[in-house]
């Protein structure tokens, strides 16, 4: 028989067959340590205890949730919303049908829009009401001055400054400069040239001739500071023609200065300081709430000797109040009256008597927004009643004091200088009317009296800004 050479395909199968059956010493292998553990299969076929992975591909699954479709302009392959999908906010200001309305916050402003107030006193819409300006760069009115503690560092050129001048000439690059008439301008001029040329002198009087001519320089009708305010007022005939009603407070304020009038029975003339400031309505005011009268004394307290306003210094260089440091007032009752901000200072205090029961709160007496320039006729048409009762024969050596008194809205310092500035400026007005000068004091007192906080209601707030004049008992000198 003739022998006949295997095909290739079976030597391979037998070869395998082979393999299959070869114990591991003939495969060149050794065997398996019995205590060794399996190894994790690594490889990406997954073992029956692997868990289920997140799938963030962008094909949803049956138990996925819709997603936002971030892109704003659909492509051709765009999926369309599920029926689960939500719309959402088109930031792109093109709403969808199904958007809901957003506040417009551009400058734009829709019909429904609401007003705000515009703190730009040029752009200000008729409708819009004032606010207090709380964020300026305005000088502390207590620093009337800076002293050069080193002479030959001062500039030759350099000038004291009163708070006034600080306050207009501050930079302020967010608010544009209000705009001051000539009139008002010269005021303030007037005013600032003043507070200069006694800045220094007030604390070094030298006698009572000196400090009764630095009464007449402030308070005096023939004053510059006078002339520009009378210049200013620009007060037409009709409104200094008399009113038959304002003889009937004039009568009524002569009473209540003798100390004869109840406050309950004030005619109708006088403003009603409850009503709302805007339907200006003149009505009984309420009576006034009680201020702080100690043994039959009212006190007036600032931080320093150099605070106290020139006009109340030469006063007591006069005899007609007492200046003295807070420090000799024997009472405990007077802590409670003292400004919190004067906790670390030298604190002094004017005071004088008056007679309580001619004294009258009055609101009628108002002012243009930080200015000394009566707010309106009815405001003049008090001074001038006021004017008539202090004329009164019987009157003739009685001296009055005109406090000045401001709500809590704005820093305690300038609310202080500005209620000084406005007694001053009615004792100026009465003095051109024909009461002296000599029988007058003015006190600004700010907000340390104030029976609100400042955030009150306006209706609140408009009962603090008041003005209290009272009967001086004792001799004049």
């Amino acid at each position: 028989m003739k022998y006949r050479t295997p095909s290739p395909y079976i030597v391979s199968a037998i070869a395998a067959a082979a393999m299959i059956t070869l114990p591991p010493a003939m495969m060149g292998q050794e065997p398996a340590n019995p205590g060794s553990t399996p190894l994790k299969d690594r490889s990406e076929k997954v073992s029956p205890r692997s868990q289920p992975v997140e799938d963030k591909s962008r094909r949803a699954s049956t138990e996925s949730t819709p997603l936002e479709d971030e892109k704003r302009e659909a492509g051709d392959r765009t999926q369309p919303a599920g029926k689960d999908a939500k719309p959402i906010r088109d930031d792109d200001f093109k709403a969808n049908r199904r958007s809901t309305p957003e506040r417009d916050t551009n400058e734009k402003a829709s019909p429904d829009a609401e007003k705000t107030t515009d703190r730009s006193p040029q752009k200000a819409s008729p409708d819009a009401r004032k606010t207090t300006d709380r964020t300026s760069d305005k000088a502390d009115p207590y620093s009337a001055k800076v002293r050069d503690s080193d002479a030959k560092k001062a500039n030759s050129e350099s000038r004291v400054t009163s708070p006034d001048q600080r306050r207009r000439t501050a930079p302020n690059e967010n608010l544009p400069a209000p705009e001051i008439g000539t009139a008002e301008s010269d005021v303030m001029k007037a005013r600032d040239e003043l507070a200069v040329a006694h800045d220094q002198r007030k604390l070094d009087i030298k006698g009572r001739a000196d400090a009764g001519k630095m009464v007449q320089e402030i308070l005096g009708k023939h004053s510059n500071l006078s002339r520009a305010e009378m210049n200013r007022s620009n007060q037409s005939a009709a409104r200094r023609q008399a009113r038959g009603d304002r003889r009937i407070a004039a009568d009524f304020l002569r009473q209540r200065l003798k100390g004869e009038a109840d406050l309950r029975q004030m005619p109708p003339f006088f403003r009603n300081a409850a009503t709302d400031e805007d339907e200006k309505e003149i009505g009984r005011p309420a009576v006034p709430e009680p201020y702080f009268v100690h043994e039959g004394r009212r006190h007036a307290f600032y931080p320093s000797r150099e605070d106290i306003p020139a006009v109340l210094l030469a006063s007591g260089a006069l005899g007609r109040v007492t200046v003295t440091s807070a420090g000799e007032l024997q009472s405990p009752v007077f802590a409670a009256h003292i400004p919190a901000e004067y906790s670390q200072r030298d604190v002094w205090v004017v005071s004088y008597p008056v007679a309580t029961d001619s004294t009258i709160t009055s609101h009628d007496i108002l002012f243009r927004e930080g200015s000394t320039e009566f707010a309106d006729g009815h405001a003049y048409d008090m001074v001038l009643a006021l004017t008539d009762a202090m004329l009164d024969p019987g009157f003739a050596q009685t001296r009055f004091v005109i406090e000045g008194h401001a709500s809590a809205e704005g820093t305690t310092s300038d609310n202080q200088l500005l209620s000084q500035l406005r007694a001053e400026a009615i004792v100026r007005e009465l003095v051109r009317g024909g009461v002296s000068a000599d029988r007058l004091i003015p006190v600004g007192y700010g907000e340390s009296e104030s029976h609100h906080p400042a955030d009150a209601p306006e209706k609140l707030l408009s009962q603090d800004r008041r003005v209290v004049i009272s009967r001086i008992d004792g001799p004049m000198d």
